[in-house]
């Protein structure tokens, strides 16, 4: 069954040593570092300090439109896979932690795009990392896009300690604010989410430490008290995970981590505290913020979206190894938000949609049923008209027969085993966040053209998004070298109904196949994100050679 191929292969990744195949997030974290680097810096805002220039080694040098050109290798040079890249106020990019197939790793490095280049920053983080995430925030101004501007690393898994770290490192890619970014600094913060204490999780009392979570900076959304701040981080579910403490579960919590909340440019100034509970524990999920009902991010009306990942049964008995599992794996449909100004969470009104359920007749019926695949490692990507397109992910279930869209008299398999190739759009109601759509009538079934987890979303100019690489486990179970583009002004697909929004289009195969790998937009020449001189960087992963699984030390970028 492709269900194997699936435990096998992810095996060999980063959380193999704590027996959790089918559980990292790959392009989930870097998905979340990706999309908020994306809403961080807001179309056509000006990067002052960037670096990018004509130099001949500069990428927005080279390049042909829809095709994919090799730059600088990482630094050491590093194999790694499951890091987190996020894009700094300089048009730089830090790439933080990850897995080299022994241990996951304490490094950190920085991406140059005028030169070309990876550099070693001279110090580590105060813990090993994968599958943690990395946040940029404001700095003392509380103002994005500035030259105080700092990264928040939070969580992931200590290959060295064997377990989930509670730490938080603070990085300050431009400490003396001078705009150079040649003063690099990290700061450990003396406060980390291990002061939270513990959490029930099923019969278990378990520390609060955590991996393969989401944290999502909500700023203006004044969740903190009693002050508010500018550099709010809502960290949402993950695993915490322990050899010496019965394996690992999932928690169920959503947390709150503040840095310098009153702004006196102390960056230990650390602040955590847990929030409102959230309906499911949530692993390999997305979570998006959203413009509130002004429509304009960052203000004290935004929200959280989140989505899919799979929910344990904290009910059920604990864990007794490092390979058991805390309960029933269920892939989720259920979608929830969170809204800070009222502290609590919504549950979206989506009829959830499993294969093997009677909802599998409404899947093509033409009925007004909305029907929500349970998917975990997909992509969510935040558009500029405020919906949200999610791609590919894993549903797990097993390839059955449903009736062909364009032929209800025929039975062909469901666009998905494992790896699905459904993609949906969330449209937020803001008067009644309960009644928010996926989607609506006739635009289900919305198809890519493969299916993949594990895999990359990036925003391009005029709302198109490209899909790039992941495990396609229906035919091959290996990383795929393909990548499609999603336009939103494309004529409606095979399939789908005359409302759909859109359609994907296969784009240029990478150099390199790739999975569990991250995506970053680059400002191009004229230093804002959001236009056609954009560049999409991509970074490390893994692929499958004759003697095996390999990590990567390559890096590549696409030109639109």
């Amino acid at each position: 069954m492709v269900r194997t191929s699936v435990v096998a292969f992810v095996a060999v990744g980063a959380l193999a040593a704590v027996g959790m195949a089918g559980c990292n997030s790959g392009s989930r974290n870097a998905a979340q570092a990706k999309e908020n680097a994306a809403r961080a810096i807001p179309p056509s805002t000006a990067l002052p300090g960037s670096t990018a220039g004509p130099g001949a080694s500069s990428i927005y040098r080279q390049g042909k439109s829809g095709e994919f050109s090799s730059t600088g290798s990482l630094a050491g040079p590093l194999k790694v896979q499951d890091h987190t890249a996020t894009l700094l106020q300089d048009g730089r990019i830090l790439i933080a932690g990850g897995y080299d197939g022994q241990s996951s790793l304490d490094g950190l490095q920085v991406y140059d795009p005028a030169s070309g280049s990876f550099t070693a920053l001279p110090f580590k983080m105060s813990a090993r990392r994968v599958d943690h995430s990395a946040t940029r925030v404001p700095g003392p101004d509380k103002a994005m896009d500035t030259a105080d501007d700092l990264v928040v690393i939070i969580g992931g898994y200590d290959s060295a300690a064997q377990g989930s770290t509670p730490t938080i490192d603070i990085l300050d890619p431009d400490s003396n604010n001078d705009g150079v970014g040649d003063d690099p600094k990290l700061t450990p913060s003396p406060v980390d989410l291990g002061s939270l204490g513990s959490i029930r999780v099923g019969t278990q009392q378990v520390p609060v430490s955590l991996l393969d979570h989401s944290a999502t900076l909500l700023s203006g959304s004044n969740v903190g008290a009693p002050a508010a701040s500018a550099n709010e981080i809502v960290v949402v579910g993950g695993l915490f995970v322990s050899q010496g403490q019965g394996g690992y579960v999932a928690q169920l919590a959503a947390l709150l981590v503040e840095v310098d909340p009153d702004g006196d440019g102390d960056p230990a100034d650390t602040h955590v505290g847990f929030l409102s509970t959230p309906r499911f524990s949530r692993v390999g999920h997305t979570a998006t913020a959203l413009a509130g009902p002004d429509g304009v991010a960052g203000n004290a009306d935004d929200v959280l979206l989140v989505y899919g990942g799979t929910g344990l049964d904290t009910a059920a008995p604990p864990p007794s190894t490092a390979q058991s599992q805390g309960g029933p794996d269920i892939n989720l449909a259920e979608p929830e938000v969170f809204e800070p100004a009222q502290r609590t969470w919504t549950a979206v009104k989506a009829h959830a949609f499993y294969p093997d359920s009677p909802q599998v007749q409404a899947f093509t019926s033409g009925a007004n049923q909305l029907v929500v695949t349970p998917r975990r490692e997909h992509t969510a990507t935040l558009l500029s008209t405020g919906t949200v397109l999610f791609v590919g992910g894993l549903n797990d279930e097993d390839n059955i027969q449903v009736p062909d869209p364009a032929n209800p008299q025929k039975q062909v398999p469901f666009p998905g085993d494992n790896s699905t190739q459904m993609a949906v759009l969330f449209s937020p109601n803001y008067a009644n966040l309960s009644a928010s759509s996926f989607g609506s009538a006739g635009t289900i079934p919305f198809p890519c053209v493969e299916a993949r987890a594990y895999h990359t979303a990036a925003r391009l100019a005029g709302d198109k998004v490209l899909v790039s690489g992941g495990l396609e486990l229906i035919k091959t179970g290996e990383p795929t070298q393909t990548t499609e583009v999603f336009d939103p002004k494309a004529p409606a697909g095979a399939g789908q109904g005359p409302a759909a929004p859109g359609s994907f289009a296969a784009a240029g195969d990478m150099r390199s196949r790739r999975a569990f790998h991250s995506a970053t937009v680059l400002p191009g020449l004229d230093g804002k994100l959001g236009t056609a001189d954009d560049k999409v960087l991509l970074i490390g992963g893994i692929e499958v050679a004759p003697s095996g699984p390999q990590r990567l030390d390559s890096a590549e970028f696409y030109t639109q």
